[in-house]
């Protein structure tokens, strides 16, 4: 069973007010298309940031980012299959990886753009974007 968000679909409610400027209607039950390369853009920066950083926070940021990782891949059905994730662990996101981000339950503890944000606030890392 697969909690995630087919790619290019998800819940307006979902993203921060940064990131709803990426939304475009679709219309029905909240749901909304979301500029892709921009939610995975502030994805790769957020780890480019966690990844070169040399001081204690970054270090501290990174170790966040490994055991999200790890806690991903062993509570999140079919993990293998979101696009965001390998993004973020600086994989190639497979053929097979056919969803962009967690939606529903697991979307609290298991968002992939959310806890990049989160990094970014708690850590105060630099990216473009700010």
């Amino acid at each position: 069973m697969s909690v995630g968000v087919p790619i290019g679909k998800i819940e307006s409610s979902y993203y921060t007010v940064a990131m709803n400027e990426s939304f475009e209607d679709v219309g029905g039950d909240a749901e909304a298309k979301i500029d892709r390369s921009a939610v995975e853009k502030q994805v790769r920066q957020v780890r480019s940031a966690v990844m070169t950083g040399t001081d204690t926070t970054s270090r501290q940021a990174y170790s966040e980012l490994v055991a999200f990782a790890q806690k991903f891949q062993s509570k999140v059905p079919d993990w293998e299959r979101y696009r965001l994730y390998h993004i973020f662990i600086g994989s190639t996101p497979p053929g097979s990886a056919d969803l962009f981000d967690v939606e529903g339950p697991l979307a609290e503890e298991f968002s992939i753009a959310r806890f990049a944000e989160s990094l970014t606030e708690r850590f105060k890392l630099k990216t473009e974007e700010n």
